[in-house]
């Protein structure tokens, strides 16, 4: 069943291009860019790898997520979402408080150093969005997102 699906995703006038699919460069693209801001947050002093940075930025959002929330924006399952939180409530850059409505659940909530670190964290994703995007027109960029959000609705059905 995979090939057959994969198989789908790769054709190019009947023929087999592995590069060439719209999944396999999304993918191998997001791996690219994570791997690139972890070493860049290495370089930083901030200590934050490419699970648990999505995870502050939707907290930077909109604090006081749930796992089970954070886990549904950023499309990791709830336990790789706990190991992280974990994580980060080691660094103090989170806390984990129970939710009032529900005691199963924890919200989740940045701590006064988690708030700080977005002006140090956000100013290089941004260089490296640049970077990433330069010598591409902007309506190339919309067309590419429109299409991919096109993609995922499709699935999402």
């Amino acid at each position: 069943m995979l090939v057959a699906i994969t198989t789908i995703f790769f054709m190019k006038n009947g023929e087999f291009h592995p590069k060439r699919g719209v999944g396999f460069n999304a993918n191998r693209t997001g791996r690219l860019m994570a791997r690139h801001l972890t070493k860049i947050f290495h370089n930083e002093g901030v200590s934050l790898n490419g699970d648990q940075w999505p995870i502050l930025l939707h907290l930077w959002f909109k604090d006081g997520m749930n796992q089970q929330e954070i886990a549904d924006t950023i499309f990791r399952d709830k336990a790789t979402i706990a190991r992280n939180i974990h994580v980060l409530e080691k660094e103090n850059l989170v806390i984990r408080v129970a939710d009032e409505n529900d005691k199963r659940n924890n919200k989740i909530y940045l701590t006064f150093k988690g708030k700080e670190l977005e002006s140090k964290v956000l100013p290089v994703v941004f260089q490296l969005k640049e970077k990433a995007q330069r010598g591409i027109d902007p309506d190339e960029i919309e067309v590419c997102n429109k299409v991919l959000e096109k993609i995922y609705d499709n699935l999402n059905k």
